[in-house]
């Protein structure tokens, strides 16, 4: 047989998962009580099921139901299985529901030493179970290694192009103040606008 049976075009899991509670439980009125569908849409899904494995899975009367060699095969490798996928459902639904895992962080040593390690502390005590990961780095970083980034941004001709793997939000915003000496301006003067600033000797900080 070519092809795996396993694709969104043939939905196959639920069909199994009704069909092993129809042999355990012996009944197909008890196994669609079990799993809230009709006992026609369970007696359908089998049916289905057997038509896309093109086998008999079980043999029927008014009375009792027996699973066939290929039936019996079915339900002893897949029923085994059923408690783990239950439990991989469970846990993907709590990681939906209460924050854990990992949060990794790039940050300016200034925003980390003012800011981030308060909110960090602050969040951990609210989830315990988020475990965070911070990189201490004024330059560059991974965007695809990162959640977050926080960075340090001053111009006065606008926001900058954001980068097309990331999100941008402002979060805070801080006034600068150019500061001189009086030896410094009485010898090249003061500037009156950003421009001048070409003129003038300037020590700057790319990000902090």
């Amino acid at each position: 047989m070519s092809g795996s049976l396993l694709s969104s075009r043939q939905p196959i899991l639920d069909k199994i998962v009704f069909f092993c509670a129809v042999l355990r439980t012996g009944s197909f009125r008890e196994a669609s009580l079990q799993q809230g569908i009709s006992p026609a849409a369970g007696s359908r899904w089998v049916k289905e099921l057997e038509e896309t494995m093109s086998v008999e899975l079980i043999k029927r009367s008014t009375r009792q139901l027996v699973a066939t060699q290929a039936g019996q095969l079915l339900y002893e490798k897949f029923s085994p299985l059923i408690p783990d996928i239950d439990s991989l459902c469970e846990e993907v639904q709590n990681l939906a529901e209460q924050q854990q895992g990992e949060i990794r962080i790039s940050s300016t040593p200034l925003f980390a030493r003012q800011y981030l390690s308060k909110i960090v502390a602050e969040y951990m005590k609210m989830h315990p179970k988020v475990n965070f990961r911070i990189f201490i780095e004024a330059g560059e970083f991974d965007p695809l290694n990162i959640d977050f980034a926080f960075r340090a941004s001053a111009t006065f001709e606008g926001e900058p192009t954001p980068d097309s793997l990331l999100v941008r939000k402002r979060l805070l915003s801080e006034p600068l103040y150019l500061c001189a000496s009086p030896d410094y301006i009485a010898k090249h003067g003061t500037p009156h606008t950003p421009a001048d600033l070409n003129n003038h000797m300037c020590l700057y900080a790319r990000s902090c």
